[in-house]
This record gives structure tokens, C-alpha cells and sequence, in this order.
């Protein structure tokens, strides 16, 4: 397994084929091993190859909701 972390990024390279949970998982313990705290939420990218799958993650934005000007007369009925 090869492994590239920062606090914006990680690239893990792996033998096998892990489906998302797995790789979800690999990172958030590749960012703990590497003295990061593991974001809430992850963005993941998977590349089939070589044998292996690398991983692309980054942090989600928070997750947000805003309303629409035009729904606001709808809900202030």
C-alpha cells in the first residue's frame, strides 16, 4: 500500500478492490496514522488498475441548506 496524506488531500494506492466504505475507511486511518484528525465528511474518487485501486479523497464541504427566495412566501403561510 502506497500513501500520500495531508490535511486537504490523500492519494492511497491498493492491492485488491475495495468498494467505498473500504476505502473510506483506509483513509480515514491513513489521516489518524499520520497525526490528522479524519474529516467528517469525504469526497472519494476510485481508479481501477496495475492489480489495485488508488483512491483519491478530500474533504466535503459542510453539508448546507439554503431556501430559494421564491419558497419563502410558500412557507410563511
Amino acid at each position: 500500500m502506497e500513501i500520500s496524506v495531508s490535511a486537504a488531500s490523500a492519494a492511497i494506492f491498493v492491492p485488491g478492490s475495495p468498494d467505498k466504505r473500504a476505502a473510506a475507511s483506509l483513509v480515514r486511518r491513513a489521516l489518524e496514522e499520520s497525526g490528522l484528525r479524519p474529516w467528517p465528511r469525504m469526497e472519494l474518487e476510485l481508479f481501477s488498475g496495475e492489480g489495485g485501486v488508488l483512491i483519491l479523497a478530500r474533504p466535503a464541504p459542510e453539508f448546507s441548506v439554503s431556501l430559494a427566495d421564491y419558497a419563502l412566501p410558500f412557507l410563511l403561510r
